[in-house]
């Protein structure tokens, strides 16, 4: 096997974030999320802390659904047929990414509500 240079690793790591980008709508709606999240954060200048939180749970968003569709992809070429287990695998990966999906909005519900309130019932 090859030694690949650090550029070389990090090409290949953009170009699967890329082809992700470009063939899974689920993966775009998740960066027009966490970019409106961000400057939301950015314009309630939530703390450094909450900041940190807010990307640590966006960019596990982003790596399930990059883990999903790496394992859909294996799949594909494993099985071409229709194949219950893989149907199943499938799905708990979907679930993995809706999961993830679920408990960043809890997150961001806990650290944006004290913001929100206080220009909502001021």
């Amino acid at each position: 096997m090859k030694t690949r240079s650090f550029l070389e690793s990090l090409n290949y790591a953009i170009e699967g974030i890329a082809y992700t980008v470009s063939t899974q709508r689920n993966m775009k709606i998740h960066i027009v999320i966490g970019l409106f999240v961000i400057l939301f954060s950015w314009y309630l200048h939530i703390t450094k802390v909450e900041l940190s939180i807010i990307f640590i749970v966006i960019s596990l968003v982003f790596v399930a659904e990059l883990l999903n569709t790496s394992i859909e992809i294996l799949l594909d070429m494993i099985e071409d047929k229709y194949n219950k287990n893989v149907k199943h695998v499938k799905d708990i990966q979907a679930g993995a990414v809706l999961i993830f999906s679920i408990f960043s909005v809890i997150v961001g519900f806990l650290i944006f509500w004290p913001y929100a309130h206080k220009i909502l019932f001021k």
